[in-house]
């Protein structure tokens, strides 16, 4: 389904949809935190909110992350979210290095309040 849902412009990208969950999860964590210099790509369709709402590509963003922290039940998607807004919380990647996508378009999303999305979780 998500390969399918990749816009035209992400033809070409190195994506982890292929690996074991495993192998995936070590992939984005490695890329996330190691290679702040590339440019990552983050498609937003299919993402739904645990209420089952669709939600905004900003609050989707907001939600998964926050849902994706260590220590609390979450799915692959939403602890992805969570890898990868953590160098950003801790200035270790910048928040442009990140491009969102949502129907089949670029999204620009507000750099989040990571910290109050912590206290809140």
């Amino acid at each position: 389904m998500r390969k399918r849902s990749m816009p035209p412009e992400a033809n070409g990208y190195k994506h982890f949809l292929d690996n074991s969950l495993e192998d995936a999860m070590a992939n984005v964590r490695h890329v996330a935190h190691e290679q702040p210099n590339i440019q990552i790509h983050v498609v937003l369709d299919g993402f739904i909110m645990p209420n089952g709402k669709r939600g905004e590509p900003q609050e989707l963003f907001e939600d998964f992350y926050k849902e994706g922290m260590v220590g609390k039940s979450w799915i692959t998607t939403q602890h992805e979210m969570n890898i990868l807004g953590e160098p950003v919380r801790l200035e270790n990647r910048s928040w442009d290095s990140i491009t969102f996508w949502h129907g089949g378009k670029k999204v620009e999303l507000d750099m989040p309040d990571f910290n109050a999305l912590r206290a809140g979780g």
